[in-house]
């Protein structure tokens, strides 16, 4: 057994060591050499990656700064909306305000050649009656027309596209009927509700003239139409409960110039008069 580990000993030793290292040697150099060259031969395509890097380093570092001003901007922006919306509140304040204006002129009594020729309106020229029955049956009348154009204004309001909400509220308040005529176009309102809605208009106009006389018959048909409005088109109560919850909000819109609230018309013969707004 000690002889052949000795054996085995003496011809490890025996090896020539020195050849092998060197063949080694050679060896690593062969390789070092070979990935020299690979790398050599790579070069090109490294070199465009890191310029393609390069490249596309620029975009994403300004597209950062970018990101960074944004939100250095954002709180001028959102002041911005805020400003927006403040404005937009008041053009709507203001567009009630003509609106209101528009009605309270063509409310008043016609001396005959005063009225726009694109109104509802048809004048005649003759004596005014003035008589305190007359005054009387006259702001009945009013009232009552009123109370359609408030019940109109309201259907208006309800409408929920703010688009077509706008186009009404472009249209002049000097010529209801064709406001009425758009609603019923859209079926916005019931073809019972404008007919009635225009016949109170007709009768309103007939008798705006100072000159024409207003009959007692004439105030009781208004009460047959208002009736008529409160089921079909819609009840003045909840026109006038729409109108105080708006005037009763808190005061972060523009406040808005409303004409005096009008009373619900008595039928004539009944109650006090009533004095012309």
């Amino acid at each position: 057994m000690n002889a052949t580990v000795l054996e085995w000993a003496n011809y490890i030793r025996a090896l020539p060591w020195s050849t092998i290292k060197e063949a080694l040697e050679l060896g690593l150099y062969y390789l070092a050499a070979i990935a020299a060259i690979g790398a050599l031969l790579r070069l090109k395509t490294i070199s465009q990656i890191l310029r393609d890097f390069l490249q596309a380093r620029g975009p994403l570092w300004e597209l950062q700064k970018t990101v960074d001003q944004l939100k250095e901007l954002e709180p001028s922006i959102m002041n911005l909306q805020a400003q927006v919306a403040l404005m937009d509140e008041r053009l709507e304040a203001a567009a009630k305000q003509v609106t209101e204006l528009q009605a309270e002129t063509i409310s008043s009594r016609s001396d005959g050649d005063d009225v726009d020729p694109g109104a509802d309106v048809i004048p005649t020229n003759a004596t005014p009656v003035a008589t305190v029955e007359q005054d009387h049956n006259w702001n009945l009348l009013r009232d009552y027309w009123q109370r359609n154009r408030r019940r109109i204004e309201y259907v208006i309001d309800q409408i929920g596209d703010g688009r077509t909400r706008l186009a009404y509220d472009r249209l002049p308040r000097t010529s209801y009927v064709r406001i009425i005529h758009k609603l019923q176009g859209q079926k916005l309102i019931t073809a019972a509700a404008a007919t009635a809605s225009k016949e109170l208009i007709d009768i309103f106009n007939r008798y705006r003239p100072r000159n024409k006389s207003i009959p007692d018959e004439v105030i009781g048909g208004l009460v047959v139409l208002d009736a008529q409005l409160e089921k079909e088109l819609v009840p003045y109560a909840r026109v006038v409960a729409a109108e105080e919850a708006e005037d009763s909000a808190p005061p972060s819109r523009p406040q808005q110039s409303i004409s005096p609230r009008i009373p619900p018309p008595e039928r004539p013969g009944q109650g006090p008069q009533m004095t012309a707004h």
